[in-house]
């Protein structure tokens, strides 16, 4: 029922709503979550790169919401077993991270497993 549901707000949200408006991406990312924690990462995937689109689109390539986005993608390549592009993703949300919040912020901490890898 919560993935209809938010299906449903995704299909409103592409078809009759501002792409720009950054909730639209919270929109789908939040989906994106709901399909890894199904298991279902092809889905997960296409949801992460769209909030990522849209979020590259409204901010800028180096804003927090976007190295977020990749750290999304990062966690769900990794859930995949894809580890080569999970690295990808996760080093551009560090170098984000890392310019944006500093060294020592804990969202630039915690991508460091995925670089030790």
């Amino acid at each position: 029922m919560c993935t209809r549901l938010r299906t449903h707000k995704i299909f409103v949200a592409e078809h009759l709503v501002d792409t720009s408006i950054p909730d639209v991406a919270d929109s789908f990312n939040n989906i994106g979550i709901v399909y890894e924690m199904k298991g279902d990462f092809e889905n997960a995937l296409a949801q992460h790169q769209k909030a990522l689109e849209i979020r590259t689109r409204v901010f800028g390539s180096d804003h927090p919401d976007v190295a977020g986005s990749y750290q999304n993608l990062a966690w769900v390549y990794h859930r995949q077993g894809n580890q080569v592009q999970a690295k990808e993703m996760a080093t551009k949300a560090y170098h984000i991270f890392f310019r944006m919040l500093g060294p020592h912020h804990p969202q630039t901490q915690g991508l460091k497993p995925f670089l030790d890898e």
